[in-house]
C-alpha cells in the first residue's frame, strides 16, 4: 500500500503534566492507596484544549445547538445538508481535527455532524470516560437518526465501536489511530504521568465498581467481535507513538473483513488531516452506500 512520508509531529509537555510526572513517584512511595486515587483521577481528567482562530473559523461555519445529555450541556455541530456522516474526536482532541473530512464530504453533498465530548471544546465537564462517550453517541443518534458512516479518531473510534455494539445505527465505521489493546493504554498512561503498574489493582477495581464492567471488556479487539454486518475501515500510522502497529493486527484478527490502510510520518494526530486518509474514507463510504434520510429534515429545529 502507498505510504506517505512526512515529518513526525513533535509534542510539547504541558506544565501541568510535568508537575504530575514529578509528583507520582513520590506519592507511590508514601501510599499506594493515595497514588491509586491519583491514578484514577488523572486517567479520566480532561485538560481542555483552547479554541484557536482556525478552530473558530471552522466552527462558525456550522449550525450549532446544545443538547442536555447525562446532565451535561453538549455542543453539537452540523455542516452541510444531505445524508449524514458522524465524526467523533478523541481524548483531548478537537472537532476541528476533522476539517479535511468536513471540507470533502460537504462538497460531495453530505452533512457532517460532530460534537464536543464531555470536558472538550464548548461542552461542560472536566472528566469523562469511554462508556460516557459511547452514551453521547447514542443520544446524538437519537437526535439525527442513522448515519451513512461513522468516523472516529483514537478514543472516538473505540467509543463509536462500543456504541455500535448496543445499537446498529450505521453500516460503515472508520476507526483512525484507535487503541485496541487495554494493556497498551494503561502502560502508555503510566509513561505519560510517570506512574508504575503498582496502581493497576486499585484502578481496575475502581472501574469494575463504578462503571459496572471489567476494564478489559472495553478493549476494541473484543468489542469488534460483537458487531455484525458493519463495513470496517482501519487507518493507522507506522510512526504513531501512542498506538503500536500491533493494534491493527489484533483488530484484523478479531474482524477479518476489516480493511486496513497505513500512513507513515504522520503520528497519532496528523493522520486525521491527511488527504489520502480522507480519500480512503470517501471511497469506503461510496463503495456501496446505505439509504438514510437526508439531514436537512433532521436539523430543521437547529
Amino acid at each position: 500500500m502507498p505510504q506517505i512520508e512526512q515529518k513526525v509531529e513533535k509534542k510539547k509537555i504541558p506544565l501541568n503534566f510535568r508537575i504530575i510526572r514529578w509528583l507520582f513517584p513520590k506519592v507511590e512511595k508514601i501510599s499506594l492507596s493515595l497514588s491509586g486515587k491519583m491514578f484514577v483521577y488523572f486517567f479520566f481528567k480532561v485538560f481542555r484544549l483552547p479554541i484557536n482562530s482556525r478552530d473558530k473559523a471552522l466552527l462558525d461555519q456550522a449550525k450549532q445547538q446544545t443538547l442536555k445529555i447525562n446532565g451535561y450541556d453538549i455542543q453539537v455541530y452540523v455542516w452541510g445538508e444531505g445524508k449524514p456522516i458522524l465524526l467523533v474526536h478523541g481524548w483531548m482532541g478537537k472537532v476541528s481535527q476533522f476539517s479535511k473530512f468536513i471540507e470533502k464530504f460537504t462538497q460531495e453533498g453530505y452533512a457532517c455532524i460532530s460534537f464536543d465530548l464531555v470536558g472538550h471544546g464548548k461542552s461542560e465537564g472536566n472528566r469523562t470516560h469511554l462508556l460516557e462517550a459511547s452514551e453521547l453517541i447514542l443520544e446524538i443518534q437519537k437526535q439525527f437518526g442513522d448515519f451513512e458512516m461513522v468516523v472516529g479518531h483514537s478514543l472516538g473510534g473505540v467509543a463509536s465501536l462500543l456504541a455500535l455494539t448496543k445499537r446498529k445505527f450505521s453500516k460503515k465505521l472508520m476507526m483512525i489511530a484507535s487503541p485496541a489493546i487495554a494493556n497498551e493504554i494503561l502502560d502508555g498512561f503510566c509513561r505519560n504521568v510517570n506512574a508504575s503498574n503498582k496502581n493497576y489493582p486499585y484502578f481496575l477495581s475502581w472501574v469494575q465498581n463504578q462503571l459496572g464492567r471489567d476494564f478489559y471488556s472495553f478493549e476494541a479487539k473484543q468489542l469488534v467481535e460483537k458487531i455484525e454486518g458493519v463495513d470496517l475501515l482501519l487507518a493507522y500510522d507506522t510512526d504513531d507513538d501512542q498506538v503500536s502497529e500491533e493494534n491493527p493486527k489484533v483488530m484484523k484478527q478479531s474482524y477479518p473483513s476489516a480493511k486496513v490502510i497505513y500512513t507513515s510520518g504522520l503520528g497519532h494526530n496528523k493522520i486525521v488531516r491527511d488527504e489520502s486518509v480522507v480519500s480512503a474514507a470517501y471511497d469506503h463510504l461510496t463503495k456501496s452506500e446505505n439509504s438514510t434520510a437526508p439531514i436537512e429534515k433532521k436539523v430543521a429545529a437547529i
